[in-house]
């Protein structure tokens, strides 16, 4: 069975309001169209207390990192330039070892190498962002967990969507991505970056996520195949 990611937004909570569904999924398309190869509602986060509305990971170009507010223009560059000087480091000293990788071929099979055997756990998880989104419809429930939720960081990317004139911009939590939509919430109006600042995750967290993550999208796979027509033969007893 295949499946649209947005199609997960369909399965509607009945304690939610379509505003707050409308949100829900203009975020969801907003992360989708900036990279984000997986996006999946109510993942656990934190110390699982609590809930992410959306939670999803990437591994972010250096065009999708300007998109996504992750670094600016100049230090995009710098990291660019940095990689380059770390991969020519890299091919220059297989060469010396294996003068047949020579020419692109060889290279990009070098690059493979080195990706496969010779990367730590710690340069894998960097350049994956986590991206947590929490969606406030009402001044009350942001009120509610403003020194609470919003106190801390928990991933790569904390953002908070919410629709226009609800939240002021110096009210954005210290740190947080701001996703303002349209009133109907059904596009997005701005972003608000002014207060964001990436988080560096460790590790583990990093690994933790990316598996709540999958397992949370199984969930909703299985969720969805069996109320499409998934149907238990019972005997007159209500037996299987």
């Amino acid at each position: 069975m295949s499946i649209n990611f947005q199609q997960l937004i369909d399965l509607k909570d009945g304690n939610k309001t379509e505003l707050t569904h409308a949100v829900t999924q203009t975020a969801m398309e907003w992360l989708l169209n900036n990279g984000f190869s997986l996006v999946v509602p109510e993942v656990p986060y934190g110390d699982s207390s609590y809930i992410a509305d959306l939670m999803g990971w990437c591994e972010p170009n250096a065009t999708e990192r300007l998109k996504l507010h992750l670094c600016s223009e100049a230090f995009n560059r710098t990291l660019q330039k940095r990689h380059q000087e770390e991969h020519n480091i890299v091919y220059d000293r297989m060469i010396k070892e294996n003068p047949k990788l020579r020419g692109a071929n060889g290279y990009y099979k070098a690059m493979r190498e080195v990706t496969i055997t010779g990367e730590t756990l710690s340069n894998l998880m960097g350049d994956v962002v986590i991206a947590n989104v929490e969606v406030k419809t009402s001044r009350s429930d942001f009120t509610k967990d403003r020194h609470a939720k919003f106190a801390s960081r928990y991933c790569t990317m904390d953002a908070i969507a919410y629709p226009n004139g609800m939240i002021k911009q110096e009210e954005i939590p210290a740190g947080w991505l701001g996703i303002e939509t349209s009133k109907d919430g059904k596009r997005v109006y701005r972003i608000r970056a002014g207060n964001f600042t990436p988080y560096r995750m460790d590790d583990k967290t990093t690994a933790l996520y990316l598996v709540r993550i999958f397992l949370r999208f199984k969930y909703w796979c299985d969720y969805k195949a069996q109320s499409q027509g998934l149907v238990f033969n019972t005997d007159a007893r209500g037996k299987l």
